[in-house]
């Protein structure tokens, strides 16, 4: 066996989340054990100091969200923000209010987000969580495929904080500085 000392941030919430974080290989030093691995291990240890800087970073950024506080009223323009209902008189079709209620599921009753229900990270999760587990995946890609993809793009990211900057506009009080 070797030792692995590596840099992942990650909430594990279900075995996808387990996966992704113990797959971010690239900051990431195994060494096997031999009568002079002690050495290397203090190495490896030094050099990945900024695991203890990037746990911080997130665990503050984690508390920040969790102190922000949601109402259902709040939760409710965040919604409206996102996933705007149509027109009633419209004849369109609307995936809205299909999506809206796998999210207010989501949100209220699902273990990897209801802990968070009433904060910033909840519906951030709440979004967040859909969009990788529940939303429909188009075209002739899988679900991983369709996941890798937006985080290699970045595109996971900017949904996230698209979903942030409309809980800031659906909340009175100071917005929520993230990153």
């Amino acid at each position: 066996m070797s030792s692995t000392f590596g840099a992942v941030v990650q909430v594990v919430v279900c075995d996808n989340t387990l996966d992704a974080g113990l797959g971010e290989k690239d900051r990431q030093v195994k060494i096997k054990h031999s009568r002079y691995s002690q050495l290397r291990i203090t190495e490896a240890r030094e050099a990945l100091g900024i695991v203890h800087t990037m746990a911080d970073d997130f665990a503050a950024e984690v508390a920040r969200l969790t102190e922000h506080k949601v109402s259902e009223q709040a939760f409710a323009r965040v919604l409206d923000l996102v996933l705007p209902l149509p027109d009633p008189t419209s004849k369109v079709k609307s995936s809205a209010p299909r999506k809206r209620a796998e999210i207010i599921n989501l949100y209220r009753d699902d273990e990897r987000v209801a802990p968070w229900q009433g904060t910033a990270f909840g519906v951030v999760q709440a979004f967040n969580t859909w969009q990788h587990h529940v939303a429909t995946v188009k075209g002739d890609k899988g679900r991983v495929q369709r996941n890798y993809e937006r985080a290699v793009l970045g595109n996971t990211s900017k949904f996230d904080g698209d979903i942030l900057a409309a809980v800031n506009a659906a909340t009175e009080h100071q917005p929520v500085l993230v990153g």
